[in-house]
């Protein structure tokens, strides 16, 4: 990454490398919806494509989700910034 002259702001793509993009307000959304997109497809859709489409399974699908998006969001937001911080040394 180049040097920064003294009094000029570093470009956005400098600043992407260094730290997550947003404010905290944004990435708590950002994973609240992560999380729930997550929790829907591996609640649902993976068992719907495996052992096929029943109205009891809509049931379990929705119990699943309201049982897997609270860890799904506990997960996605303990391992948000050390992931982040991994991928942009991964990248560089």
């Amino acid at each position: 990454m180049s040097a920064v002259s003294p009094g000029t702001q570093p470009s956005t793509a400098q600043t992407a490398h260094s730290q997550p993009s947003g404010d905290k307000r944004t990435r708590l959304v950002f994973r609240f919806l992560l999380s729930g997109l997550m929790a829907t497809i591996f609640a649902g859709l993976i068992p719907f494509l495996t052992l096929g489409i029943t109205v009891g399974r809509f049931k379990a699908w929705a119990f699943g989700i309201v049982i897997s998006w609270p860890l799904g969001f506990g997960i996605v937001s303990l391992v948000n910034l050390p992931l982040m911080r991994l991928a942009v040394r991964l990248t560089q």
